[in-house]
């Protein structure tokens, strides 16, 4: 398992937050990047289990 380096929030959006706030992502960004976008998979994949909907339930898990 791959651990936030140093200086990052735990929150992903707060995370997003200071990659944003970079003049140029260094390899350290680039690992919390990765570790953001892994998370809004798991995001779509668990918001999709609760949506009654097939078809919504459908896309978000295409879209994840």
């Amino acid at each position: 398992m791959t651990t936030l380096p140093d200086g990052y929030p735990e929150q992903a959006f707060a995370a997003f937050d200071v990659l944003k706030s970079r003049q140029q992502l260094t390899l350290d960004d680039m690992k919390v990047l990765a570790m953001i976008e892994c998370f809004g998979e798991a995001f779509y994949y668990v918001l999709a289990e609760n949506v009654q909907q097939v078809e919504a339930r459908v896309l978000l898990r295409r879209n994840g």
